[in-house]
């Protein structure tokens, strides 16, 4: 789905304040008109502009290299899908992982990335800092029209071939394009690395890997230092702490699923509900016995827990617990 939009009035955001909770933001509103529903190809959606600047997180560099191609020059951002705390070894990590799709990818499509870099008609930057979760395209021709994309959809094959819903408007104009360019050169100034052809020999080889040679790392040789704030906020632990907790509940529910038929289709019925369940049920029943076999108790030094047998240890019981777990020790 397409909207065309147009910018009246423009709310600021207060950065100082964005992750302090006891704090009410204000936040960047663009106030938009709804005009029409236009259903667009992702080629007619581009089509007719020279320059491109983007922001994605989760992408397809096979979908990249075919835009690519519709572009005398393209600067592109690329962020991190994933729940992250931007710690020191996050970035280190993402940086390295993002360089190792890029350069594989753009070998298997036969575009010569290297010469992009070194003729300036490509720029690449990757994520070291918390930034915004925006998907944005700004395009802009040399006859002078200018045109801003965004949504939810990332620059990926998923979100432009249809392979799934998103949420996708345009707003054409001056106006709208110089407040979202902002957006994009403050981003690209204080929060990115450059992906250089320095940058692209890091091997995908983690026995291997060069350090000196990440994106981070050519920034702190060029600015001779660089300061990282860690986000240790409450925000930023809840929603990791999510991730950890779907991912492990995910874990514990898949042996579970009945196995996909040849076609990548599971027929799923009311009894296979009941199915899921029963075994489910059973699995919990089994792991409980195995942990009055064998404890676990689990220690987190970073968020000042204790958990045995995946229930929480009360740090500081009062005095009359205190006494009774003692009178229930004694022979």
């Amino acid at each position: 789905m397409n909207i065309q939009n147009s910018t009246e009035n423009i709310t600021l955001f207060d950065d100082k304040n964005a992750l302090d909770i006891s704090v009410t933001p204000k936040l960047d509103v663009v106030k938009a008109e709804f005009i029409e529903v236009q259903s667009l190809t992702w080629e007619e959606l581009f089509s007719g502009f020279n320059k491109l600047y983007a922001i994605t997180y989760s992408s397809s560099v096979d979908f990249i290299c075919k835009l690519l191609k519709k572009f005398e020059t393209a600067e592109i951002i690329f962020g991190c899908e994933e729940v992250m705390s931007y710690s020191m070894e996050e970035i280190f990590a993402f940086q390295a992982k993002t360089l190792e799709t890029i350069k594989q990818d753009f070998s298997n499509n036969k575009m010569d990335l290297i010469n992009k870099i070194e003729n300036d008609s490509l720029k690449m930057f990757v994520a070291r800092n918390f930034l915004s979760h925006e998907k944005i395209y700004l395009l802009e021709s040399n006859a002078g029209g200018k045109r801003i994309i965004m949504g939810s959809a990332n620059m990926s094959n998923s979100a432009f071939l249809k392979r799934q819903r998103e949420n996708i408007s345009y707003i054409d104009g001056g106006r709208a394009f110089d407040w979202y360019h902002n957006i994009f050169e403050d981003l690209k100034n204080n929060c990115v690395d450059d992906i250089s052809v320095k940058s692209l020999p890091v091997s995908d080889n983690i026995d291997n890997l060069d350090f000196e040679l990440l994106p981070i790392a050519q920034t702190v040789i060029l600015k001779k230092g660089m300061v990282i704030e860690q986000q240790n906020n409450q925000y930023v632990d809840e929603r990791i702490q999510f991730a950890l907790d779907v991912n492990n509940l995910k874990n514990k529910i898949k042996p579970f699923i009945p196995k996909a038929d040849k076609n990548g289709i599971i027929k799923l019925l009311p009894e296979t509900i009941k199915h899921i369940q029963k075994k489910f049920n059973d699995g919990q029943s089994q792991e409980k016995e195995l942990r009055k076999e064998y404890p676990q108790l689990i220690i987190n030094t970073d968020t000042k827990t204790v958990e045995l047998n995946g229930s929480a240890v009360n740090l500081t019981p009062g005095g009359e617990k205190i006494k009774a777990k003692m009178h229930a020790m004694r022979p």
